[in-house]
């Protein structure tokens, strides 16, 4: 039985040893499949928070509202959420990259953006809907689909998107946002589900209005605004937000907060 025991134990190690000088190893658990984004819903706006104060200061803020185009799908494609949030950028930077969008200009003389037409803004999305792989790999689009498109997008029209990465799942840098904006830069952001906000001034309250998306989605981010709220005994409160795009909804005017924030990523966008 020994002798047995010990035969056994032998065969096993060189089986372990061959193996390994064979290459050969235990299968590892797949790493996840990359988080996709597609069609959500928007549900309500509701009033979530009333926020009371004697005094705020909302000085640090930069939300011109018509600061990027209103692009929506009308042609009925299916998890077009990324597609169009690469046509809203496209369209900004066309201000600053001529010819992004062939043989139309997206904005006016006056640097006020064009309301969407029935042509070329649908020809942009429907071009980036296959740039970026819809739907072959999954629901919609991942953050590679969505980056390479946008690449291949501008590269096929003699420019190079860049994409400087401003917000992990971890941490956001305001301070990098605040820069990018400031320099005539959008954000995209790559979200999980969650709130957005709208913020209605009375008389010494803000009202926190809220929509929630149903599911991961990607937001154009154009403008930003921090709120500090004052009392009697000081400063109780500060609110931090970024101006932010959803393609779902042709407002355009949503706030979204970053502290704490519920992103996957954030890139600030060049087109160069």
């Amino acid at each position: 039985m020994k002798n047995r025991w010990k035969k056994t134990c032998i065969a096993a190690l060189l089986v372990v040893c061959l193996c390994t000088l064979g290459g050969w190893s235990a299968p590892q658990r797949a790493d996840a499949a990359p988080e996709r984004f597609g069609d959500v819903a928007l549900l309500s706006a509701h009033a979530a928070e009333t926020i009371s104060y004697t005094k705020k200061d909302d000085s640090v803020k930069n939300t011109t509202p018509n600061n990027v185009p209103k692009y929506q799908d009308r042609d009925g494609l299916s998890n077009a959420c990324g597609a169009v949030a690469g046509a809203v950028i496209v369209g900004y930077y066309d201000k600053y990259a001529p010819d992004l969008i062939a043989d139309w200009s997206s904005h006016f003389s006056s640097g006020k953006y064009r309301n969407q037409d029935a042509t070329h803004v649908p020809a942009v999305i429907r071009q980036l809907y296959s740039d970026m792989r819809t739907n072959v790999d999954g629901k919609g689009v991942s953050e590679s689909d969505f980056l390479n498109g946008m690449r291949l997008y501008a590269a096929n029209r003699n420019y190079t998107a860049s994409f400087d990465r401003v917000a992990t799942s971890s941490q956001l840098d305001f301070n990098a946002c605040k820069a990018a904006i400031d320099n005539k830069k959008v954000l995209v952001l790559f979200a999980h589900a969650g709130n957005v906000y709208k913020i209605k001034p009375d008389t010494q309250c803000d009202i926190l209005d809220t929509v929630a998306a149903s599911d991961s989605h990607i937001m154009v981010a154009y403008g930003y605004l921090q709120i500090k709220y004052y009392n009697v005994s000081g400063l109780f409160r500060t609110d931090t937000y970024l101006q932010v795009a959803l393609t779902e909804d042709n407002s355009f005017m949503y706030y979204y907060k970053i502290t704490p924030h519920n992103l996957l990523s954030a890139y600030a966008v060049n087109f160069l």
